[in-house]
């Protein structure tokens, strides 16, 4: 029999489609997944989710009330969230540290776009000129 882990049961879910072979991860043997506790601090679900919550707090204090730059507050958050999943959630480091780079990732490529759709987007837009006349004629008309 084949183990949901094991090397063999995903060659054999490759190889009966695509869709069988989701959610099979691999992992040499005797490492675990990393499993999160929901409740780890006294067992108390508020608390865990104060404590979830601090990045954004120290996230909201220094941009509002501190007035740091934005790119030094989130910085700044990064650290803690960092801090509060290895240390108040068991988190091992390794994978803290993964979570943050997909999450940088998740964040830099939809503003990449918008940045580079802002730089050469109006210059290559075909409808440019279907968009620019209706609001033209809206904004004679209004003054």
């Amino acid at each position: 029999m084949l183990s949901p882990g094991s090397l063999q049961s995903c060659d054999f879910l490759r190889a009966n489609g695509p869709l069988c072979c989701a959610g099979t991860v691999r992992r040499p043997e005797g490492v675990a997944a990393y499993e999160q506790v929901l409740d780890p601090l006294l067992g108390s679900l508020g608390l865990s989710a104060l404590a979830a919550a601090l990045p954004l707090l120290v996230l909201f204090v220094l941009l509002g009330i501190v007035r740091m730059a934005a790119w030094k507050a989130s910085l700044v958050a990064l650290v803690v969230a960092l801090a509060v999943a290895v240390l108040v959630y068991p988190m091992p480091v390794v994978p803290a540290l993964l979570s943050a780079s997909l999450g940088a990732a998740f964040g830099f490529f939809p503003i990449l776009r918008i940045v580079i759709n802002a730089i050469w987007g109006p210059q290559h837009d075909r409808h440019d000129r279907a968009f620019r006349r209706p609001a033209a004629v809206v904004h004679a008309g209004q003054r």
